[in-house]
């Protein structure tokens, strides 16, 4: 889109629209086309005249009785005020449970703390109901264990005793033990989430399919229900694995062992009946397993399904049951061996960091199974400054008015997934806050921020983590603004992870390794570029496909520097 010589007047009847809507006009200077644009998908409707955006601007002022979504810190929440005439209130607990709520003219009022959770306020005003999401939760965040270090790795560059072309969940468990015998608290490694591997292919882990399943790529099928009778199930790896993962020949290689796995589970009653209730107990994953298969049999791209199935009903959709079940079992698997992972570390005392990516592929589950809570044709970058272009990050923006009103279910359920480590770490913080969007045709340069519900958000990221016990650390949260930092920091989040292996390259160690932040993250990936063998051109510039050494950890100069660093990082500050 060209860009207009003059920004939006934000007192106008569409910059007021603008404000109303949470798009900060101070931000940038869009032009008319540009802002237009983005309103019109960010409220789902056409504004193509003066008197159309009077009407939205109307409709969006418009008293409501009551908040989409409220907050109680520490379980207490202030008076609400209720426009109307208040015929009852009482509040539903996310058990089930109820709560009457005192009335006292236009206001409700709880004499009692809430319990942590996620509950729903049912209001009578004028003879209708009105609901919100109550958000009850810690005011703080689980505190960490002081001055713990850990090791960073991305999962499909490790090795593990049986090297099949690309890391997975046993080998990063491997990992996890050889930095406990070091010293290490905790392990960190990319999203682990489910990827498109299929043509045309897009292993970014930061664009997923879904935040809520995990990637069948790692699934260790040695460690399957039933492993002794595989042999004929498992499609033997080559006899040596390259330095790049060659994602169409492992994918490939794992699909058809899953394939006749699956099959194996469906004709196997004790095995078909574990598969059945790990459906039972998370339906979004059997969802999850019909539209892969369909999108594998018709298109990935969803928008060219017929209806119904293209909005959302699948039910009578003509599916391949055996990529069905393929997927069924596969994230069966993963989620067991992922489970089984954290009871390992859990119990040493370690953690495992899983990390939260900002949003999902547009052509993904996720954006599919909602998708009136993502725009059409708007996506998130990285705005532009004077050290960098922007980047589009690859997913659509969310509607914050669309998520208040579903009380943010998929983004506490994406927290939740993640949590289950004892250590999450947010990628993007500042997009809790805020978001830079930019409509399809645009430049980077010409988008404008997107205001979030940062306090409902972080309220979330509260309760999820005190229920899995879980410290936080976030991305780009030492070059976030100043409020976003401080508010973070506030809540318990963790200063920036130092880098070990940086403050660690001159000899003798200085004071700032073991003066300097609340724990220290040794990067393996680039660490080994200085003690591993050198990595050829070809790897320097492929991103998601360089792999470690095979027994790297056992090598003696690497296990020297952990020494001098473990030593130096634990001994107190003069």
């Amino acid at each position: 889109m060209e860009q207009a010589s003059r920004a939006v007047d934000p007192a106008s009847p569409l910059g007021q629209l603008a404000t109303e809507a949470g798009l900060n006009l101070a931000s940038g200077a869009p032009s008319r086309e540009v802002l237009t644009a983005v309103l019109e998908d960010l409220i789902g409707v056409a504004i193509s005249t003066e008197r159309d955006i009077g009407d939205v601007l109307d409709f969006v002022k418009r008293p409501v009785a009551v908040d989409d979504v409220l907050v109680a810190w520490n379980g207490r929440i202030g008076p609400i005020e209720i426009t109307g005439r208040i015929d009852g209130a009482v509040l539903v607990g996310e058990d089930g449970s109820s709560l009457a709520a005192t009335t006292d003219g236009a206001t409700i009022s709880f004499d009692e703390p809430l319990p942590f959770g996620m509950h729903t306020l049912s209001v009578g005003v004028a003879g209708r109901e009105s609901l919100s999401t109550v958000i009850s939760a810690p005011r703080s965040l689980p505190e960490p264990t002081p001055r713990l270090w850990g090791a960073f790795a991305s999962t499909f560059a490790l090795r593990g005793i049986a090297d099949v072309g690309v890391g997975d969940f046993s080998a990063l468990g491997q990992l996890a033990t050889s930095i406990h015998k070091l010293g290490g608290e905790f392990v960190a490694t990319p999203p682990l989430l489910p990827v498109y591997l299929d043509k045309p292919i897009d292993i970014s882990p930061f664009t997923p399919i879904t935040r809520t399943a995990w990637n069948e790529l790692h699934v260790d099928l040695s460690l399957v229900p039933g492993a002794e009778a595989l042999g004929d199930v498992v499609i033997d790896p080559p006899a040596s694995t390259p330095r790049l993962v060659d994602y169409p020949e492992v994918a490939s290689r794992q699909r058809q062992s899953l394939t006749t796995y699956s099959k194996l589970v469906r004709d196997h009653p004790a095995l078909r009946g574990e598969l059945d209730r790990f459906l039972v107990s998370n339906p979004d994953v059997a969802r999850y397993a019909r539209f892969r298969s369909l999108g594998e049999t018709l298109s990935r791209d969803w928008r060219r399904w017929p209806a119904p199935w293209r909005h959302g009903d699948l039910s009578n959709a003509p599916v391949d049951a055996d990529i069905e079940l393929m997927h069924q079992v596969g994230q069966w698997l993963a989620f067991n061996q992922i489970e089984r992972l954290i009871d390992e570390v859990r119990d040493r005392g370690q953690r495992l960091q899983l990390e939260l990516p900002v949003g999902s592929h547009p052509n993904g589950f996720d954006v599919w199974a909602d998708q009136r809570l993502h725009m059409s044709h708007t996506r998130v970058h990285e705005p532009t400054d004077n050290t960098a272009p922007g980047i589009d990050w690859g997913h659509l923006a969310v509607r914050p008015d669309r998520d208040r009103r579903r009380g943010h279910r998929s983004f506490a359920a994406a927290v939740r997934h993640h949590a289950q480590g004892g250590f999450l770490r947010i990628d993007q913080i500042s997009a809790l806050w805020r978001s830079w969007v930019v409509p399809d045709g645009a430049e980077t340069s010409e988008g404008l921020y997107l205001e979030q519900p940062a306090e409902e958000l972080l309220a979330i990221v509260c309760l999820e983590c005190h229920r899995s016990n879980a410290i936080v650390t976030a991305g780009n949260l030492s070059s976030a603004p100043a409020h976003i930092r401080a508010a973070m920091l506030d809540l318990g989040a963790m200063q920036p992870l130092l880098d070990g292996r940086r403050s660690n390259e001159r000899a003798p160690i200085d004071d700032a390794v073991h003066t300097s932040g609340d724990a220290a993250l040794v990067h393996l990936d680039d660490l080994l570029a200085r003690f591993g063998p050198a990595p050829s051109q070809e790897c320097d510039t492929t991103q998601w496909r360089v792999r470690h050494p095979k027994g790297v950890l056992d090598d003696e100069r690497l296990r020297e520097w952990f020494t001098s660093f473990v030593e130096c990082w634990t001994q107190p500050a003069d």
